[in-house]
């Protein structure tokens, strides 16, 4: 646990196992919690980043390598009231697991869903923020989901690599260089949003790059021109 006001550095090496807890909390008058890993590093557990009311965050710096969340970790974002704040994961991140942002998390590395990824992979009413996206799922039957109910922002460079991705009750506000060579699908009135100099290029041969799923509303939205894409 790294309490509100303090700063922690970590230079060896460091697992947490799947009882494990990584708890760094923000807290009012006193400030935020940081962690600094050195080197990369896998979850087997939980990771719980928390706001305070006064916007105090907590935050987890990885220095080089990648933050590997396996399959039973789980890296949570919350708040300890409500607050107009973000939570901070500085590092490149390979998902597997779940990531629930009850708060709104920002994450300035890419997120990656490697080849093997299935079922639901993000959760929460929060946004998510990333510096890209990448998604190298396979499984037809089983895809990959983002799910809940807040925003999914991705800057930077983002390509879903001929794989699979189900993007469910969650807009998406594109703000960087987004390509679709594989598949997405939307569910439950997603909206995705390319925004103001962002480029989105649909390509590879699937003949079907944006599908629609379940439920109504499912658009695609490109700012500054006169289009609306319903399908």
């Amino acid at each position: 646990i790294v309490p509100g006001g303090m700063s922690t550095t970590l230079s060896g090496t460091l697992a947490n196992n799947v009882t494990g807890t990584i708890q760094l909390y923000g807290a009012d008058f006193i400030g935020n919690a940081t962690l600094t890993v050195a080197n990369g590093f896998t979850n087997d557990g939980k990771i719980v980043l928390e706001t305070a009311s006064n916007g105090s965050s907590g935050t987890l710096n990885v220095g080089s390598g990648t933050l590997t969340n396996a399959a039973t970790g789980v890296i949570r974002s919350q708040t300890a009231a409500p607050v107009n704040a973000s939570n901070a994961l500085n590092a490149q991140v390979t998902n597997l697991g779940l990531i629930d942002t009850a708060q709104d998390l920002t994450v300035t590395g890419t997120l990656t869903i490697p080849s093997s990824a299935t079922g639901l992979m993000v959760t929460g009413a929060g946004a998510l923020t990333l510096n890209g996206l990448t998604v190298n799922a396979t499984n037809i039957l089983n895809q990959p989901v983002i799910g809940g109910t807040g925003l999914l922002v991705t800057n930077g460079t983002s390509a879903i690599n001929g794989g699979q991705l189900h993007i469910d009750g969650r807009d998406w506000n594109n703000a960087g260089d987004l390509t679709i060579s594989g598949r997405v699908t939307f569910d439950n009135g997603v909206v995705l949003t390319n925004e103001p100099l962002a480029t989105l290029t649909l390509a590879g041969t699937n003949a079907t790059p944006i599908a629609q799923g379940t439920g109504a509303g499912n658009a695609v939205v490109v700012t500054g021109v006169d289009r609306l894409l319903n399908w």
